[in-house]
């Protein structure tokens, strides 16, 4: 009865009963803003590619292995070589694209110099659930499969870094723990233990299961100098 009586308060009083989640999936870019917010680890933006950024990501997750890195001036002028040589017209589309993300990230975060990585990936970089010791890091799965992550309530934190047995799951997350993934496309901003007041709160993930038949073109944006 008491509890019922705390909860009907609550909700008198205009207030949610439950607590805040440690995620936010968004409907606009003001929204990616969400993730300065504390006890907000993972906000993600939904977006539909364009079908010729698409397609010609796709291709490019089945091509020869490659993997780009620079860090630059936040403008798209300055990332041109960050994808692989091409004619295609399709190659300038999707330059400009990692471009706007690189702006837009520098406007989040006030990053004056900026690390890009882009790459196609036949397995998976990181298969174990984990946090990175990083500020925020923007991530955009071009083509395959997006991040995978757990909200704070469905990981535990205590078995990250455990050995695994051959053929065991991921003991990372709780029994009846939900395992989420960011969709392809989506503008993912991610909080790692290295940003202010998170140390050991970073969001857990991981890259989904990837193979030959399942490949991934990937973005990822870091801050280098604000």
């Amino acid at each position: 009865m008491k509890r019922r009586r705390i909860e009907r308060d609550i909700a008198v009083a205009g207030l949610d009963a439950t607590p805040a989640p440690s995620w936010r999936e968004v409907a606009t870019l003001a929204e990616l803003a969400l993730i300065f917010e504390a006890g907000v680890n993972l906000v993600y933006l939904p977006r539909r590619l364009s079908p010729c950024i698409q397609r010609y990501a796709e291709e490019l997750s089945r091509s020869d292995p490659f993997a780009t890195q620079l860090v630059a001036r936040t403008n798209a002028s300055s990332l041109g070589g960050l994808l692989p040589a091409s004619a295609d017209f399709r190659r300038e589309l999707l330059r400009r694209d990692v471009g706007w993300l690189a702006e837009l990230y520098a406007d989040l975060t006030g990053a004056k110099e900026i690390g890009l990585r882009f790459r196609n990936l036949t397995n998976a970089m990181c298969p174990r659930f984990h946090t990175d010791r990083v500020g925020i890091r923007l991530i955009c799965a071009y083509a395959g499969a997006g991040t995978e992550w757990l909200a704070d309530e469905d990981a535990d934190r205590s078995a990250l870094g455990g050995s695994l047995s051959a053929g065991q799951p991921d003991p990372v997350p709780r029994p009846g723990g939900v395992v989420r993934r960011v969709p392809s496309g989506a503008i993912a901003l991610l909080k790692g233990d290295g940003w202010p007041e998170c140390a050991g709160r970073g969001i857990v993930h991981r890259s989904p299961p990837v193979d030959a038949d399942t490949p991934r073109t990937l973005l990822t944006i870091d801050l280098v100098a604000a």
